[in-house]
């Protein structure tokens, strides 16, 4: 072998070299993402070409079982009250002649894990195109979302039990901001102040207080922002008792 044969052989190595370390990297990176990297057809079935080891966690099912095997399709995966709907908004973006070109889309759904849990998902995706131009497949990232959906339906519970109750109780219950614009008001407030709550929304609660309260309460409210942001913003304080004067429509003062 000469030199130049040397050379040559010398190069071709260092090139397949590049190329396993580049896809032993990937595959690194790849299989320590916390969710599952996918290309699938846009067949009807969404049939999987490739899949990352994270859907074992996400599933219940390995990348072999659902490549090769087929145990199972991604539409079956899928929830079948959410099938439907992720296979219309697939077929209307396909359908966009901007697809190609588009930012990557997103749309979240559930999934039945094999042991039949069930978990949300958010599935982020591009469009993938043939030599010919045409649509052949997608490729993207499915996230577990179902500790946060969780988190979220039980803020959701906690102030509809919230409201239901301050809707009907006879005192005055509000939620404002520390300037003093309302954001919240129940109903009672019509009884009370001689305001309907869509009348108070958006205005000031010093708007409707006796003057001589007005800097009083100003400066409970500036004080307690000041504990909150210095100890722990996200405890509440105490609860504090004062009882201030409030003007009604008719131009009376009211004691609460």
């Amino acid at each position: 072998m000469n030199n130049e044969q040397l050379i040559n052989e010398s190069g071709r190595f260092a090139v397949e070299y590049r190329l396993r370390e580049r896809e032993r990297f990937l595959r690194t990176l790849i299989g320590n993402l916390p969710g599952v990297v996918y290309r699938c057809r846009t067949d009807e079935k969404f049939t999987s070409e490739f899949i990352s080891d994270g859907c074992f966690e996400l599933t219940g099912y390995t990348a072999d079982e659902l490549t090769r095997v087929r145990a199972a399709t991604w539409d079956e995966i899928i929830h079948a009250e959410d099938r439907e709907r992720v296979r219309a908004e697939i077929n209307r973006s396909m359908n966009d002649n901007t697809a190609l070109n588009a930012a990557p889309l997103q749309i979240a759904y559930r999934i039945v894990h094999r042991d039949g849990t069930i978990k949300h998902v958010r599935d982020r995706f591009r469009f993938i195109n043939d030599a010919a131009g045409k649509i052949a497949a997608l490729e993207g990232f499915i996230a577990d979302i179902t500790e946060r959906e969780i988190a979220d339906e039980r803020v959701r519970e906690s102030e509809a039990r919230y409201r239901l109750l301050a809707e009907n109780m006879c005192d005055l219950v509000c939620l404002h901001e520390t300037d003093g614009r309302y954001v919240y008001v129940s109903p009672s407030s019509l009884e009370l102040l001689g305001f309907s709550p869509d009348e108070l929304i958006g205005t000031s609660l010093y708007d409707y207080m006796h003057e001589e309260e007005i800097a009083c309460v100003r400066d409970d409210t500036h004080a307690a922002a000041q504990r909150r942001n210095r100890y722990n913003r996200y405890l509440p304080d105490a609860p504090k008792i004062r009882r201030i004067r409030l003007a009604r429509i008719n131009g009376a003062n009211s004691r609460r």
